[in-house]
């Protein structure tokens, strides 16, 4: 395989594809297939969905796979609930338990060519974020703080606000069979007090870079690892501070 650029997920039905332990005769093996898909280095994906033994009759493992199928086509599309319900509604214990999922259970799989969210606009006060020019059907802002918090609010509407909220915090934007939509990143008058490793579009930071907003100084406090990854450009503005014995860094996206 060679994927790189083109990752996805394996569902599988053969037998013993994924032991979790050495198992009697291949001792000597290194890996497993789940294993190298979902470690290899320029090739496979997120998620591989296999049998850790055999799968006893063909028909045993073949119905698994439709019941997971059914999952998708019924609007279920999360890997680990697909993978759960199919499991739940097979009524073979010994099936259930011998398919599992080896990787990231929680991200959702396309079940179509996916889209771009295009002509999104952002306003931000000091405690609110208002998205505009969203499709308007069941978007989902997700977002965090400097302190790993993280939240997310559907909206159905072309206009949607997160209030309560510090307009420094890292924002995505998405929807099923939709790549997400990573909002540039504007920072100011804060204080980051708390290591992160922050992926962004553009990055803006400067003691008075949004009119919108209270002014003062962006500061990498001592003790602290910030790390950008951007797709787009960085600017460091005046008021931007790294204090001694902090570590700030900015690296191309690999997005």
């Amino acid at each position: 395989m060679n994927n790189k650029w083109h990752p996805n997920i394996c569902y599988s039905s053969g037998c013993t594809t994924m032991p979790y332990d050495r198992i009697p005769g291949f001792k000597k093996v290194s890996t497993t297939i789940g294993d190298s898909f979902t470690t290899g280095k320029d090739y496979g994906g997120p998620a591989f969905l296999g049998n850790t033994r055999e799968g006893l009759f063909i028909n045993n493992s073949s119905k698994l796979e439709s019941l997971f199928a059914e999952q998708l086509y019924q609007g279920r599309c999360n890997t680990g609930k697909a993978e759960a319900l199919s499991k739940m509604n097979m009524n073979n214990d010994y099936i259930s338990a011998t398919h599992n999922l080896l990787g990231e259970p929680e991200f959702e799989i396309w079940t179509d060519v996916p889209a771009n969210l295009t002509d999104i606009s952002i306003a931000r006060t000091d405690n609110s974020i208002t998205i505009s020019g969203v499709e308007a059907d069941s978007i989902i802002i997700g977002y965090s703080n400097m302190m790993g918090y993280y939240g997310h609010k559907t909206i159905n509407s072309p206009n949607g606000t997160i209030s309560n909220v510090s307009s420094n915090r890292p924002i995505m934007i998405y929807k099923h069979n939709h790549i997400p939509y990573i909002v540039p990143l504007w920072l100011q008058n804060t204080t980051l007090n708390s290591s992160q490793y922050v992926f962004a579009s553009d990055v803006v930071a400067g003691h008075s870079i949004d009119s919108g907003r209270t002014s003062g100084d962006v500061t990498v406090q001592n003790g602290v690892e910030y790390e950008i990854e951007a797709s787009g450009t960085v600017t460091l503005q005046g008021g931007f501070n790294v204090e001694k014995g902090a570590t700030f860094a900015v690296y191309p996206s690999s997005f």
